[in-house]
């Protein structure tokens, strides 16, 4: 999903054109506010370069790193970060309406209102009720958490069991929230 939505930002620069690090800001500010991280995934994707000072940013002629490289520094960044994972929780504060969903790193939260923010969330119900209500009126919050064992990544079996229970536990079909039993069930 990283790559897709970079490489979409991307097409926000023109080629050859050279930009100032404030304008690169000013354009990445409307998707994400911290657009010091999208610049820094900008960068290190290979879809945006910058003189050695950072005083000037130009877009590549050609797309990022490919999937070869991609999958391999991934895999090598997952051994080195020690992680947290678990299930969250995206709340509609104006109808109570509830999203669960599971992440192998919570600091990927940020990715997900990322997806939101630039209207590309999985969730298509979800997706149009923000973009309806606004970012404003949402909460997104951690249900349970579950740490990582060292050189080991968390379990998709063991996350997917706990979403289970939270779905099971909060029941957010219908009225209640963004999920369909069927597919829910399909999934599990």
């Amino acid at each position: 999903h990283r790559l897709v939505v970079l490489e979409e930002l991307s097409g926000h620069f023109d080629v050859g054109t050279t930009y100032t690090e404030k304008e690169v800001n000013d354009k990445l500010t409307p998707f994400y506010d911290d657009y010091a991280v999208l610049r820094r995934y900008l960068i290190e994707y290979g879809f945006l370069e910058r003189s050695a000072d950072g005083s000037s940013y130009w877009r590549k002629g050609e797309t990022g790193m490919d999937s070869k490289d991609y999958k391999k520094q991934m895999k090598q960044l997952a051994k080195e970060v020690k992680t947290e994972g678990g299930v969250y929780q995206i709340k509609n504060l104006h109808n109570d309406k509830i999203y669960i969903g599971s992440t192998p790193n919570i600091k990927t939260l940020n990715g997900v209102k990322f997806t939101l923010k630039t209207n590309t969330h999985q969730n298509k119900e979800l997706q149009n009720e923000w973009n309806t209500y606004g970012a404003d009126a949402f909460s997104i919050e951690m249900l349970e958490t579950i740490k990582r064992e060292e050189e080991k990544a968390l379990s998709k079996k063991d996350l997917l069991k706990l979403e289970a229970k939270w779905l099971e536990k909060l029941q957010p079909y219908g009225e209640k929230g963004y999920h369909s039993p069927k597919a829910d069930t399909k999934e599990k």
